[in-house]
């Protein structure tokens, strides 16, 4: 059975793209992410873990994993 990765919405993960153009989008879940840059959720991944570089996506300089911490103000 396939799961709906991303559709869950991981509260402790966001996703930063960094565009060609200098900009920097901060996603919340990767379901946005996945439908606003339309990308394929395992592309997303190799490109963040640096497997892949993003030779189709001419727009998208890097994705990053960011963890958000919840203990910051402890």
């Amino acid at each position: 059975m396939k799961t709906k990765g991303a559709e869950t919405k991981n509260k402790n993960i966001n996703w930063r793209v960094s565009l060609t153009s200098g900009d920097e989008v901060i996603y919340k879940n990767l379901k946005e992410l996945c439908d606003d840059q339309d990308i394929n959720r395992t592309n997303v991944y190799r490109l963040a873990n640096g497997v892949s570089k993003p030779t189709r996506k001419k727009n998208i300089s890097s994705i990053e994993k960011i963890y958000l911490n919840s203990n910051i103000n402890d």
